[in-house]
């Protein structure tokens, strides 16, 4: 089953800053208003700083990594998502999800660069993701998950390079539930 993304056909942003990653979710073919990589954090740190060497383009390598992930949910396909670093049985579990999933409400991801240096930096993204499950006795249910992605990145050969994430604060409810459950991994 493909899910409904329930958007029309443009990418909209409603702040200046934003129009970096508009351009990569377009590039990357994320056509649906229920996508939305926010970088403006780090744009703004940058131009605050006056640092708009490692940080921007590091913030901008993981808003590209995050736009595949949500492309690979627009045409359904683990391995659009995860690319190469996921493991087979992250591919396969994520593709059953997808395979569940009926329509997606909304993915954002803010984008936020914690340190940059000449090689290395660490940046942490944000998730909100809401969509509504098809169950395996039929019936449907809307779920709301929240994680914190620690991104590790080296720069090879002059290119930002996803080294290694970890995930934190993880979170999942169902929308019909008050409570919400802490994930642990």
């Amino acid at each position: 089953m493909r899910p409904n993304w329930g958007g029309g056909s443009d990418v909209y942003f409603d702040m200046a800053p934003r129009v970096l990653p508009c351009l990569i979710l377009l590039a990357a073919g994320c056509f649906a208003q229920t996508f939305e990589v926010r970088t403006a954090k780090v744009i703004a740190g940058c131009l605050e700083k006056g640092l708009c060497g490692q940080e921007l383009e590091v913030g901008m390598e993981s808003a590209k990594t995050s736009a595949r992930y949500m492309r690979g949910w627009a045409l359904c396909d683990a391995r659009v998502s995860l690319g190469r670093e996921g493991s087979p049985e992250q591919i396969a579990n994520v593709q059953r999800l997808m395979t569940m999933t009926k329509s997606v409400d909304y993915i954002t991801i803010d984008v936020e660069v914690e340190s940059a240096g000449d090689d290395e930096a660490i940046v942490r993204t944000h998730q909100a993701f809401s969509r509504v499950l098809r169950l395996p006795d039929g019936s449907d249910r809307r779920r709301i998950t929240t994680v914190t992605h620690r991104e590790q990145w080296q720069k090879v050969d002059e290119r930002w390079t996803l080294k290694s994430f970890t995930e934190h604060d993880a979170t999942a409810r169902w929308e019909d539930e008050k409570r919400q459950v802490q994930l642990r991994f």
